[in-house]
């Protein structure tokens, strides 16, 4: 069947959003496996949430293909259950998306901190979209009598009011609201104490707090509940799909983008480096140094933090300290250029900071 309505612009919109989503997924699974090599649960948890917006654009592209986006009196009797029983089954896929793609970041933020209370204040939020998007789902499947008056509501003796449903949207969806702001908050409880370059801090907070945007789609979303229960459902529900689209599709690449760092710097340093190939007259250790403080970085070596200040104050190595530095040196860029947000931790800041020296004493 042609799609007709607001079909068309449901399809293409959400299978932009999941082309998006897709490309973030990729470049974070390279990052994670070939530049950090520190592939972990959250990354798991992130594939799997864009496998659920996937899975959510086709059956919403099945049911747009029979129906979805035109009026009730525009569709032929038998093919409007067909049509809602499509938009729910994608309409589930996106409650489990959202919430998994919030327990992706949780489970990111885990990684980066080490004290009892920052993990339980981490866990707490995500327990609390558990559960939620499990009422959530209860609630959508088994708010009416028969279930099959869910997906086809012109059955005779069947209603819809066993569950309270739309003050269950509004519980799940406040909760994802809460959760996106307090994960673009939480971090900079930690983070900014950390022993870090003020701008490079202020680049990781402001990176882990692109949240706040997808906390935006999820207010819109939840002013558009009342066309879930609609008797022209199949009309009133596309703005509510589309920005349940939106705020996990942000979701995700809000997450992906401090995550991805690693492989930003690396195509930058590459660029710097061929620009930089025809420069003879600076010593290898010295590069290194000049090439990391051009992109706005530290080197760190054996607790020695190299910058720009080190460089105009400090003085050149002779022949025997070059000869002991550079191979520590050049592993303390190598390693720590291709170092992700979670490899940032309290408790290696905590362990390095006792540890740390003057680098004008050497």
């Amino acid at each position: 069947m042609v799609m007709k309505g607001d079909g068309p612009m449901v399809v293409g919109l959400m299978w932009s959003m999941a082309v998006l989503c897709t490309f973030f997924t990729v470049l974070r699974t390279y990052t994670r496996t070939v530049i950090v090599k520190s592939f972990g649960a959250d990354d798991i948890v992130f594939i799997v949430a864009c496998l659920m917006f996937v899975m959510y654009t086709i059956f919403l592209t099945i049911s747009a293909s029979i129906g979805f986006g035109q009026n009730t009196w525009e569709i032929p009797d038998v093919d409007i259950p067909p049509t809602v029983l499509y938009s729910a089954i994608g309409q589930t896929f996106s409650i489990f998306g959202m919430a998994i793609a919030k327990w992706s970041l949780g489970l990111f933020l885990l990684r980066l901190v080490c004290t009892r209370r920052h993990k339980i204040a981490i866990w707490l939020p995500l327990i609390l979209c558990f559960i939620t998007s499990l009422l959530c789902a209860a609630f959508f499947w088994f708010g009416c009598t028969p279930i099959e008056a869910v997906w086809n509501r012109a059955l005779p003796g069947s209603h819809c009011n066993v569950l309270p449903r739309v003050p269950m949207y509004y519980v799940y969806g406040s909760t994802l609201v809460f959760t996106d702001f307090y994960f673009a908050l939480f971090p900079w409880l930690f983070i900014w104490k950390l022993n870090m370059k003020k701008r490079e801090k202020i680049v990781v907070l402001c990176s882990m707090s692109l949240g706040i945007f997808a906390a935006a789609f999820g207010i819109l979303r939840c002013s558009q509940i009342s066309g879930l229960t609609s008797p022209n459902f199949v009309k009133a529900a596309v703005r509510v799909i589309l920005f349940a689209a939106a705020e996990q599709c942000v979701t995700m690449i809000c997450i992906g983008i401090p995550v991805c760092r690693p492989l930003y710097r690396q195509c930058i340093n590459r660029r710097v480096s061929r620009d930089s190939s025809n420069c003879n007259n600076i010593s290898g250790t010295h590069q290194t140094v000049a090439l990391r403080s051009m992109i706005g970085g530290e080197t760190r070596s054996r607790g020695v933090t190299w910058n720009r200040s080190t460089i105009r104050d400090s003085h050149f190595p002779t022949a025997g300290e070059l000869a002991r530095h550079t191979s520590t040196s050049e592993a303390g860029f190598d390693a720590d250029e291709n170092r992700s947000d979670d490899e940032i931790s309290v408790c290696e800041q905590r362990g390095s900071s006792k540890a740390s020296m003057d680098p004008e004493k050497g």
